[in-house]
């Protein structure tokens, strides 16, 4: 009886065994393939930077929503630096064009909050909540702080 339950669990340890060895061997592959899709979003956020630009100028409105989406695919890569310092650029530019409340703003406010709270600069981020908060939208900076609570207890 002993012996049915050992064999059992050789079983069981060499099919996961084997379940580990294919995906240690795909792992490569796919991770490439995450590579080449990751590189392919930068290409494209850069290339919609540079058209914007050469479109529409450099202080456009078009330009600084391009420059905020190639901020957030440079987050998602885990270039934080970068993506703070266009997160920034693109906040700069979009006070120059617009009013100071503009809600277009707090997605900018959002993306930089964001990017320090995984950075876990959370200093930082709490000063952009209440940057949000001083631009009259207690509301958001209230949501934009709860999410950031959460996920520091995680």
């Amino acid at each position: 009886m002993m012996r049915a339950h050992g064999s059992a669990i050789e079983r069981l340890f060499q099919t996961a065994a084997l379940s580990l060895s294919a995906l240690f061997v795909m792992a490569p592959a796919a991770r490439a393939e995450d590579r080449a899709f990751a590189q392919e979003k930068l290409d494209l956020a850069q290339g919609t930077l540079d058209s914007a630009r050469e479109t529409y100028g450099a202080d456009s409105a078009e330009t600084t929503v391009s420059l905020m989406n190639l901020a957030r695919v440079k987050k998602e890569q885990g270039d934080y630096q970068q993506a703070v310092f266009l997160y920034r650029q693109s906040g700069a530019m979009a006070e120059k064009l617009s009013d100071p409340e503009d809600p277009f703003l707090l997605a900018i406010f959002n993306g930089l909050a964001s990017t320090y709270e995984v950075m876990r600069k959370y200093a930082a981020a709490d000063a952009v909540y209440e940057e949000v908060r001083y631009r009259g939208y207690p509301e958001w900076a209230d949501q934009m702080e709860f999410r950031a609570d959460t996920m520091r207890q995680v």
